[in-house]
């Protein structure tokens, strides 16, 4: 059954018979081309063994990512045209938020983050009492490309200094927040950088962030997992950090 939904920045579909499970817990994926990658990612979440409510977000894929995603019961939205992760993140998140999740769960498609992961970012964020969990893959970077640990221990030390709090993995889509975050910022960006400017408004309304070791995939059937990260990300990553600076934290904005 699909039903056609207009809203105020893209046409979503829903699909499935989708099983509320009784759980205030989110799991966000934003999906671009991942026909190759989304079944094990998906398989892995309802394998993981938390009690989650999964939103895939199918961001305008070419390939055949929808039509497998619809062989799960699982919550799919759709836009109509590829508008970025970070619009797809939104997506995911308003849905989320509007069906009364407390705590969401963020994953990558393209499988570079082990679902069996999130247990240990759940863990971490009760143990410090924190309000947002990165799941950083610094801990072991052999498999990752160097280029890759460059632009990462750049950005994360850029973040770290803006905030004042310790982000080692600035560049990890496996992240946990409380609701309560995203429900006292305003997200702006549509591209890669808003999981910067996530991390920076958030700091700025006294949110505490907090870091927890996962594992590192780097090769997803024989070749390097694909992200959404190139130079137009990294452009727009220092336009964000530098408006950032004259951001405060009476500024939600």
């Amino acid at each position: 059954m699909n039903e056609r939904v207009e809203d105020v920045t893209s046409t979503l579909f829903f699909v499935g018979n989708f099983l509320m499970k009784n759980s205030n817990l989110y799991t966000i994926v934003p999906a671009y081309n991942a026909e190759h990658t989304i079944r094990k990612v998906v398989s892995g979440l309802l394998d993981c063994g938390l009690p989650m409510q999964i939103i895939v977000v199918d961001d305008g894929s070419s390939d055949e990512t929808f039509d497998v995603c619809r062989q799960f019961d699982i919550r799919i939205l759709r836009h109509e045209r590829n508008q970025g992760k970070g619009a797809a993140l939104r997506t995911g998140f308003r849905h989320a938020l509007n069906e009364g999740a407390e705590l969401l769960f963020t994953l990558d498609a393209d499988g570079q983050h082990d679902p069996g992961d999130l247990l240990k970012l759940y863990d971490e964020l009760n143990r410090q009492n924190l309000d947002i969990v990165i799941g950083s893959r610094m801990q072991n970077t052999k498999p990752m490309p160097f280029h890759r640990i460059l632009s990462n221990v750049i950005t994360s030390r850029l973040l770290s200094w803006r905030t004042g709090q310790c982000i080692e993995d600035s560049q990890s889509g496996l992240r946990l927040m409380r609701a309560n975050v995203l429900r006292n910022i305003t997200l702006k960006a549509t591209k890669f950088e808003l999981e910067s400017e996530l991390l920076i408004k958030a700091d700025l309304q006294n949110f505490r962030i907090g870091t927890v070791g996962v594992h590192t995939i780097y090769q997803v059937n024989g070749t390097e997992s694909r992200s959404y990260v190139d130079v137009m990300d990294v452009v727009r990553f220092i336009s964000l950090y530098l408006k950032s600076l004259t951001w405060n934290r009476a500024n939600r904005n």
